[in-house]
């Protein structure tokens, strides 16, 4: 280590590694506090918000029995984040592939929270919007098959 090095900034992707690293390692929390570092920096990237809220959804042990985690509102506004900056993207001609995959996975992912938060009706919207987004939501479609004939 240099000098110089001693006064370098880290970037929002060292961030975003360091905090992939640390998920991948079961160290949720760390991950989540990492993620909110590189949210600081660049607030307009939806995939930070989608990685936090994957990262808080598992930072928090659910009980044998217990439905609802004590993050969930929490994981709810960074899926409702990553999908805002998602559509903007895409509704400023951002075709790009990874993009559109992102953005489906978010439906989907925020599609579970809300089965499981007991927002059947908001389950079925997200599974549904995110097989018409191209992700393979029959699994998610099942659990929730029953609202989607009201």
């Amino acid at each position: 280590m240099s000098f110089f090095d001693l006064f370098k900034k880290t970037t929002e992707d060292e961030y975003c590694i360091m905090a992939q690293l640390n998920a991948r390692a079961g160290k949720f929390k760390e991950a989540v506090r990492l993620y909110s570092k590189a949210i600081e920096i660049n607030p307009d990237k939806g995939y930070y918000y989608q990685e936090r809220a994957g990262a808080l959804s598992n930072s928090q042990k659910i009980a044998f029995g217990q439905t609802k985690n004590l993050n969930d509102d929490k994981v709810l506004a960074d899926y409702n984040k990553a999908i805002e900056l998602y559509d903007f993207s895409l509704n400023n001609n951002d075709n790009n592939i990874l993009v559109k995959n992102r953005i489906a996975k978010a439906y989907y992912d925020r599609g579970y929270l809300k089965y499981f938060m007991e927002d059947e009706k908001g389950a079925t919207q997200d599974a549904l919007k995110a097989q018409e987004l191209g992700h393979p939501a029959s699994d998610l479609i099942e659990l929730t098959s029953k609202y989607t004939k009201e």
